[in-house]
């Protein structure tokens, strides 16, 4: 099971967390933590998708600043994590989305890339297609995030 949390110790910074079951009952303690920013704030709901056409189990999950990826290390981002194999060492990709995201959603699996996608709206202002600024709908592909 993965989850989303705050490491006490280090202000608040979101981390990604895995627990494991036995005959039913959760393990006392994490099998994995990953921290997924430098900053402060709420994760977004995580979201997974076991994409049987890219043969990949996606974790997706928004960060309001601060990110630890390398894009939006400032506005927030929506991270993408490869789960097939077991808990992440580090992110597939992330993409920089201002305040991080509302709750995600995933259509599709695919071997085409924009045929599996994943739809949120950003938190946060940010320049919108055709030039309105607010909080705006965004659709990325789950590959790569672009």
């Amino acid at each position: 099971m993965y989850l989303c949390g705050h490491v006490s110790t280090t202000a608040n910074t979101p981390t990604l967390y895995s627990n494991a079951f036995t005959s039913g009952t959760m393990a006392v303690g994490t099998t994995g933590s990953l921290a997924l920013g430098t900053g402060t704030g709420e994760c977004s709901p995580l979201t997974e998708i076991n994409n049987s056409g890219q043969n990949t189990d996606w974790l997706f999950v928004g960060i309001p600043q601060s990110c630890a990826f390398g894009v939006g290390t400032a506005s927030g981002c929506v991270e993408s994590f490869n789960i097939t194999s077991g808990f992440p060492a580090t992110a597939a990709a992330a993409f920089a989305s201002s305040g991080g995201t509302s709750g995600i959603v995933v259509d599709n699996v695919s071997t085409e890339g924009h045929a599996s996608s994943l739809y949120y709206s950003t938190l946060g202002v940010a320049p919108c297609t055709g030039g309105s600024l607010g909080g705006c709908a965004a659709q990325v592909t789950q590959a790569g995030l672009k």
